[in-house]
C-alpha cells in the first residue's frame, strides 16, 4: 500500500469512535486507534504483542480463562474467515474487566493471500452498547461525508451510484444528482469496460472519465458495508501525476541504466562486507574479460592478484572510516588474461537510508594509454630524442638544483669543431650517427652524478655538480676533449672530429644558471677563436669582447642606413696580353671619425647578423650600377665580380635579386660574377643550392674563392655549377720558394683546364710570381702588382692611366 493510502486510511481510522487495530498474519499488532487504545487502557507495543493485547482474557462467565490462541481474531486468521458474535471478557492492567464483542476479518492482498486481520471490538459492558454502535454509525457518515478522499458507494449487483461525498463530487466534477443517476460503466473509458465485472472489487489501478472528459488514472479500494445488501464502500486516490512521475522516474532509471552501461569508464558497485560485486557495466566485463553473470557475488580477491586486491581492500577501508565524500587514486589491474591497465577510479559511499554500511561506488577510467602518452611527452620534453642526452630544459632544471641547493657547481659548453663541414659534406645522415657516438663518448668521459646535455645541433653541455675546483673541471675537459680526438667508424667511414669547450665556475662565475651558461659560452668562443680543441675557462674579459661585437653589430646598421658602407674595387688581368677583363668589389667601411675601414675589422661581425642579406643584396646592385657607370665614361671592362654571404643563400631571394639587378641596369648576365666561399660550397642542400643552378643556367659566372684553404672535397666541383676557380693568395704568396705551395697551384691549374673551369689567381706582388703563373697556364690574375683596391672613382682613373685608356696595364 502506498504512503497515501495509508495514511488516508490511519486518517479514517484514528476518527472512529469505535475500537479497531489490525494485525499481520501472525497475530502481531500492527496498528491501533485512540479508541482501541481507550477501550485496552493502554498502548500495545506494535509487533510485539499479539491477538488482544497484553491483556488477560475470560470466557463470558468471567471465570475460565480464554488462551489467546483460542480469541476470536487468532480464530480468524488461523481459519482464514471472519468471527462474529463471540462475547469475551478482558481485565485490563488497573483490573476492571470489560465485557466486549469482537468482529474480526482477515485482509488479503491482490491474490487472495492472508495479509493479516483487522478487528473492531464493541464494548457491551452496560446498556450504551447499542448506543455506541449507532454512534459508530454517525461517525462513518461523518468521515464519510467529510473525507478529503473520493468516496462513493455503489450497489454490487447494477453497480449504480448510491451515495457519493463532496470530495468526489468536486474532484470528478459532476453533480451529485448527476453521480446518482449514473453506474460505474458510465465513468470507465470504453476498452476497460469489458474487464471491469471480472476485477471490481480488487485493489488495483483504474482509469476514470471526469465530467469535462480529462481521462485520470486512480487507485480504488473497496469494501462491503455490513447490513447493507449489495452496498460497497469505495475509496479513490487519484495517482495520475504521481504515475506520470513514476513512468518519467522510469525513463530516467532506463536512461541512467543506458548511459552507465554504453559509458567507456568501468562502473562497479560492491557491498560493504566481503566486497562482494552486485553491479558492473560493459566497459567492467571487458576488462575482467569475463561475463557479469560469472562476476556477480566475486569477492575483489576472485577477481585480481592478491597485492592488487589488499590495495584495494585497504583504500576501501581508509574511505569508510575516514568520512570522506570521495576517494580519487590511480591503480593498476591485472586482467585473468595477464593484461595490466591503469585506472584512474573515484570511489564514493553509497549511503543507505537503514542506516547499514554503504555500498561502494567505484567508477573507474582506463588511463594507460594517457600514462603513456604523458611519459612519452615528458620523455620528449627532458631529453633529447637524437642522442637520448638530456636536452636543454632538463639540464636547466637539473642545474638550478645544483646552483640553488649547494651553490657549487660547473658548467662547461661544448661544440664540435667543423662539424657542419661534415655534415653538409656528408650528409644529415651521417651527422645524426656522429652526433649519437660523440654523445655516447662524452657519457663515459664525465664522472658518475655528471649530467651531459644537448642543446641542438653539435651544441653540448656538461654539468658537475658539488664542485667548483678550476683543476677539477680542467681534469674533466682534457678528458672529455681526449675521447673525442680518437676517430670514431660511422658506418664504412672512419671520421676524425674535434672539439672546443667553455667553463663556468658557480660562485666564481655567477650564481645564476642563465650567468654561467653565458659564460661559458663566451669562453667556449675564445677556445674557438685558439684554433678548436682546446678548453677555456670563463674570465671577465671576455664579456668584453661581446660588448664590442654587438657595438660594432648595431654601428654597422647605423653605417649601412647612413650610407657608409662602400664598395672598393681590384681588377682582375688577363695575362697573356695585360687586358683588364674586371674587377672584383670589396666591402669597405667609409667611417665618418676613422675613415676607410677594412673588411677584417667588421665583416666576421656583418656575416652573422640579421644585415647581411640586405647588405649582400645591395652589394649586387651596387656593382651594376657602377659596371653601366663606368662604361658611360669610358672604363670598359667585361664583368664585375661580387662576394656573396651565406645569409643571401638561405634567404631563398637570391636569384630573384640578382635578375633584378641585372634587368634594372640593362646588363647581360655573364657581365656578373658571384664568389662563393668554400663553406656556402658545402652546404649539402639542394634546396639553398638551387638559385646558384638557376643563375649558372642563365649565365651568371659562378666563382669557386679561396679553393683549397677548407674542406671542400674534389667532388664538391662535381656537385655545385662553377665557371671559375680562384686559387688562394697564401699558396700564390711563396709559390716560388715552397714547392708544396708551387705543386698546389699548378694542380689546381690542372684541375681546372681538365675539368673546363677558367682560374684567377689572387695576391700577384711581384712580377716573378706573375711569370711563374704564366707558365704554368694560369689564364687570369689580381693583386697588388697591378693595383690595390680602390674607390669607383679611383679605379676609373687608375683604368685610364695606367693602361693608357687601352685596357691594358703596363706592368710595374
Amino acid at each position: 500500500m502506498s504512503d497515501g493510502r495509508e495514511l488516508s486510511c490511519h486518517r479514517l481510522l484514528e476518527a472512529l469512535p469505535a475500537a479497531i487495530y489490525t494485525t499481520d498474519a501472525d497475530g502481531h499488532i500492527t496498528f491501533f486507534n485512540q479508541a482501541a487504545a481507550d477501550f485496552w487502557g493502554g498502548r500495545p507495543e506494535l509487533g510485539k504483542d499479539k491477538w488482544c493485547g497484553p491483556w488477560r482474557l475470560f470466557l463470558p462467565d468471567g471465570r475460565t480463562p480464554l488462551p489467546h490462541d483460542q480469541c476470536p481474531m487468532a480464530v480468524a486468521l488461523k481459519e482464514n474467515r471472519p468471527v462474529r458474535g463471540a462475547k469475551a471478557v478482558a481485565e485490563r492492567a488497573d483490573g476492571t474487566r470489560v465485557t466486549f464483542i469482537p468482529y474480526p476479518t482477515p485482509l488479503r492482498d491482490a491474490s487472495g493471500d492472508l495479509v493479516g486481520a483487522v478487528n473492531m471490538l464493541v464494548d457491551i459492558t452496560d446498556e450504551q452498547a447499542l448506543q455506541s454502535l449507532k454512534e459508530s454509525e454517525a461517525g462513518f457518515r461523518l468521515l464519510f461525508e467529510s473525507n478529503p478522499v473520493p468516496m462513493w458507494v455503489y450497489d454490487r449487483q447494477t453497480l449504480s451510484f448510491l451515495e457519493v461525498n463532496e470530495a468526489a463530487v468536486q474532484h470528478y466534477g459532476y453533480s451529485r444528482d448527476q453521480f446518482l443517476s449514473m453506474s460505474l460503466l458510465d465513468i470507465r473509458p470504453e476498452e476497460d469496460k469489458a474487464s471491469l465485472i471480472d476485477t471490481l472489487q480488487s485493489e488495483k489501478s483504474w482509469r476514470h472519465h471526469k465530467a469535462n472528459g480529462e481521462v485520470i488514472e486512480v487507485l480504488t479500494y473497496a469494501r462491503e458495508l455490513t447490513g447493507r445488501c449489495n452496498a460497497v464502500l469505495v475509496a479513490v486516490v487519484d495517482i495520475t501525476q504521481r504515475k506520470a512521475a513514476e513512468d518519467e522516474l522510469k525513463r530516467t532509471h532506463e536512461f541512467l541504466d543506458l548511459i552507465i552501461e554504453t559509458i567507456p569508464s568501468i562502473v562497479l558497485v560492491r557491498e560493504p562486507h566481503q566486497h562482494r560485486l552486485v553491479l558492473i557495466n560493459k566497459a567492467g566485463e571487458e576488462l575482467l574479460g569475463r561475463p557479469r553473470e560469472e562476476l556477480f557475488g566475486k569477492n575483489v580477491y576472485d577477481l585480481v592478484p592478491k597485492e592488487q586486491a589488499d590495495f584495494f581492500t585497504e583504500s576501501d577501508r581508509e574511505l569508510l572510516s575516514s568520512g570522506k565524500p570521495v576517494l580519487v587514486q590511480e591503480e593498476p589491474v591485472t586482467s585473468p588474461s595477464g593484461c595490466t591497465r591503469i585506472l584512474r577510479t573515484i570511489k564514493m559511499p553509497m549511503r543507505r537510508s537503514d542506516g547499514q554500511r554503504p555500498f561502494l561506488l567505484g567508477i573507474s577510467e582506463d588511463i594507460t594509454d594517457r600514462k603513456r602518452a604523458d611519459a612519452q611527452i615528458a620523455y620528449l620534453a627532458h631529453y633529447d630524442q637524437l642522442t637520448g642526452l638530456a636536452n636543454r630544459v632538463l639540464f636547466h632544471e637539473r642545474a638550478r638544483g645544483a646552483v640553488n641547493d649547494a651553490r657549487s657547481a660547473t658548467i662547461m659548453l661544448l661544440d664540435l669543431d667543423d662539424f657542419k663541414v661534415i655534415n653538409d659534406s656528408l650528409g644529415h645522415q651521417v651527422g645524426d650517427l656522429l652526433l649519437a657516438k660523440v654523445a655516447a663518448s662524452m657519457l663515459a668521459a664525465v664522472p658518475r652524478g655528471g649530467t651531459v646535455a644537448r642543446f641542438g645541433g653539435d651544441e653540448f653541455a656538461v654539468l658537475i655538480p658539488l664542485t667548483a675546483d678550476p683543476l677539477n673541471a680542467a681534469e674533466i675537459a682534457k678528458a672529455v676533449l681526449k675521447c673525442l680526438g680518437k676517430p670514431f667508424e660511422v658506418g664504412d667511414r672512419t671520421l676524425h672530429i674535434n672539439a672546443s669547450v667553455g667553463i663556468a665556475l658557480c660562485p666564481a662565475h655567477g650564481c645564476s644558471v642563465d650567468d654561467l651558461i653565458a659564460n661559458a659560452d663566451l669562453a667556449l668562443y675564445r677556445a674557438k677563436e685558439h684554433g678548436g680543441s682546446v678548453y677555456r675557462l670563463f674570465e671577465p674579459s671576455m664579456r668584453d669582447r661581446v660588448v664590442e661585437r654587438e657595438r660594432l653589430s648595431a654601428e654597422l646598421r647605423i653605417a649601412f642606413e647612413a650610407g657608409e658602407l662602400e664598395l672598393f674595387y681590384q681588377p682582375q688581368i688577363r695575362l697573356s696580353d695585360g687586358q683588364v677583363v674586371g674587377a672584383e668589389a670589396l666591402l669597405r667601411w667609409n667611417h665618418p671619425q676613422r675613415g676607410v675601414i677594412a673588411p677584417s675589422a667588421f665583416l666576421d661581425v656583418l656575416e652573422t647578423s640579421a644585415l647581411a642579406d640586405a647588405v649582400g643584396d645591395w652589394t649586387i646592385d651596387e656593382a651594376c650600377r657602377q659596371l653601366v657607370l663606368w662604361r658611360d665614361h669610358g672604363v670598359s671592362i667585361s664583368r664585375v665580380a661580387v662576394n656573396l654571404f651565406a645569409a643571401q643563400l638561405r634567404s631563398g631571394n637570391l636569384a630573384g635579386t640578382v635578375k633584378a639587378a641585372l634587368s634594372r641596369h640593362n646588363l647581360e648576365p655573364p657581365q656578373l660574377e658571384l664568389e662563393i666561399t668554400e663553406n656556402i660550397a658545402l652546404v649539402n642542400d639542394d634546396h639553398l643550392l638551387e638559385p646558384l643552378r638557376q643563375l649558372y643556367e642563365l649565365g651568371v659566372g659562378i666563382t669557386l674563392d679561396d679553393f683549397g684553404t677548407g674542406y671542400a672535397s674534389l667532388s664538391t666541383l662535381k656537385r655545385i655549377p662553377l665557371t671559375r676557380l680562384k686559387i688562394d693568395r697564401g699558396f700564390v704568396r711563396d709559390v716560388l720558394t715552397d714547392p708544396y705551395d708551387a705543386a698546389i697551384v699548378t694542380a689546381v691549374l690542372t684541375l681546372g683546364r681538365k675539368m673546363g673551369f677558367k682560374v684567377v689567381a689572387e695576391g700577384i706582388e711581384n712580377p716573378a710570381q706573375e711569370a711563374f703563373l704564366m707558365a704554368n697556364g694560369c689564364e687570369k690574375a689580381q693583386g697588388y702588382l697591378y693595383s690595390k683596391p680602390v674607390d669607383a672613382m679611383g679605379f676609373a682613373h687608375w683604368f685610364l692611366t695606367a693602361s693608357n685608356g687601352m685596357g691594358k696595364v703596363k706592368k710595374k
